[in-house]
This record gives C-alpha cells, sequence and structure tokens, in this order.
C-alpha cells in the first residue's frame, strides 16, 4: 500500500464570496490521525475511499467512502484512519460571506464525488488556482443547498396549509404567499412530497372532519368549521376521500369500536 499526500499552498487573494485558504489529498495510514482547535476557516473532508472515526462537539462518528465531515469555523475536532481500511481523502479549507451557510450543515453529509474529482484538477493548473477552486466550491454550494432550499419551500408550504386549511384557501394563495410562480410551485411540491398541494389540503381537511365528526361534531357543524359553502358540497368531499358519506363514516366507526369493546 502506497500512503501518499500532496497539499496545495494557496495565496490569501482575499475572495469576499467564497475564499480557499488551503487544499490538498491523502492516502492515510492506518490509525493516522488530526486535528484542530476553535479552527479559524471552515474545513471540509471528503472521503473517497476507506473510513476512519471522526469526533466532534462530544459525538463520534464513523465516515465512510462518499461522505463528507466538516470542522466549522471555532469548532475542536479531531479525526482518525480506520486501522483495517484507511481513508483516502480530499479536503478543502474556505472563508468568505457565503461560508457562514454551512453552519447549517450536519457534521456528515453527502455530496456527488464528481465536484472533489474537480478539485483535484487543480494541480494539473500552473496558473489561477484559487480562481479554480471557487469555481468549484459554487458547485459544492449549489449542489447543497439548493436541496435544502426546495425543503425549506415544501416546509413554509406544509406549514401554511397546516394554519390555514379551515379557511376556504387556493393554491393561488399559497404561490403569493410565497412569493413564486404557481405551476413551478405546484411542480416542486408534487416532486418532493409525491402528492399535489391540493391533495395535501384536502387530507389536512377530511382528516380533521373525522376527527370532529368522531368527537361528536354534527355534520352541518363540522362542514361550517372547514369553510364549505354548503353540507352537501362538504359531504360529497368527503365521501371522494374516505368513500363514505359523514354519517355512514361516524356510524361505521363506532359500531367498530363497539364491536372492540371500546365503548
Amino acid at each position: 500500500m502506497v500512503y501518499r499526500h500532496k497539499t496545495l499552498f494557496l495565496q490569501n487573494k482575499g475572495f469576499v464570496d467564497i475564499n480557499p485558504v488551503e487544499f490538498g489529498y491523502e492516502h492515510c495510514r492506518p490509525f493516522k490521525d488530526a486535528g484542530y482547535d476553535e479552527l479559524g476557516h471552515y474545513l471540509i473532508h471528503y472521503v473517497i475511499s476507506g473510513k476512519g472515526e471522526f469526533h466532534k462537539n462530544n459525538k463520534e462518528y464513523i465516515v465512510k467512502s462518499g461522505e463528507a465531515f466538516i470542522i466549522k469555523r471555532g469548532e475542536t475536532a479531531w479525526y482518525r484512519a480506520d486501522e483495517q481500511c484507511p481513508w483516502h481523502y480530499v479536503w478543502i479549507g474556505f472563508e468568505g460571506i457565503l461560508a457562514e451557510r454551512f453552519n447549517s450543515l450536519n457534521d456528515i453529509f453527502t455530496v456527488p464525488n464528481n465536484i472533489f474529482n474537480k478539485m483535484l484538477e487543480v494541480f494539473e493548473r500552473d496558473k489561477m488556482q484559487e480562481e479554480y477552486l471557487i469555481s468549484q466550491m459554487f458547485q459544492l454550494y449549489i449542489t447543497l443547498f439548493s436541496k435544502q432550499d426546495v425543503e425549506n419551500y415544501v416546509d413554509k408550504i406544509r406549514h401554511y396549509i397546516d394554519i390555514h386549511f379551515k379557511k376556504p384557501i387556493k393554491i393561488t394563495d399559497i404561490a403569493k404567499e410565497m412569493n413564486m410562480d404557481r405551476k413551478y410551485l405546484a411542480k416542486l411540491f408534487k416532486r418532493e412530497t409525491g402528492m399535489t398541494m391540493k391533495g395535501y389540503l384536502i387530507k389536512r381537511k377530511m382528516e380533521y372532519a373525522a376527527d370532529l365528526l368522531l368527537r361528536g361534531y354534527a355534520v352541518n357543524e363540522v362542514a361550517e368549521l372547514l369553510s364549505y359553502s354548503e353540507q352537501s358540497v362538504f359531504s360529497n368531499a368527503f365521501y371522494r376521500y374516505w368513500n363514505e358519506y359523514p354519517v355512514q363514516f361516524k356510524e361505521s366507526q363506532i359500531k367498530n369500536k363497539d364491536e372492540r369493546g371500546e365503548i
């Protein structure tokens, strides 16, 4: 086994958004360890092969091929290569305004290996090495946080519906609240959740309606609480979801409880 490492000594050019300050790779010896005490910048290691252990904030992780670990500015951490299958990793240290976004990452995360493989091509360049690494860091930034932004939008949509589902809201109302195109938002939600926004809205309405009926509310009361214009409109919507009309649903649920001895 050949144990090798290479470090690129970068010039600090003071780039504002993302400024790389160190880069390298190492195929570690078994039990090779390293650590930082109150690191002055952000540092990401991506494991190309093998595995090792990572310790930070009184937590211990086993990190393997295809995973990355991050030490954030001001943090103390140490890590060690596995005895039987020591890791081979790439690391990059950086700072800058956009680096603050990396505070939202978990200690361990996954990312496509092509980004770090492209970073390694910096050793083949004689000029503008810092600029090249910045371009790859932006690719990493987009890969990590575009998904996070999507999840944030989906969570916001769910939260909006959870609060307002009793009112006569429309999908256009949600789009206006998110300040986004209705069609794009609808596709985004469907892609991430497997259901439409309208489907999620109906789900919240019908599950709440069923709960109210079982708590003793009359059909007309439930229809009014959920802002249906007419009781018949609510009853038909309830039937489409539960395959039973409200009165039938209530009676069948009571009968089932009676048969189970719950009444």
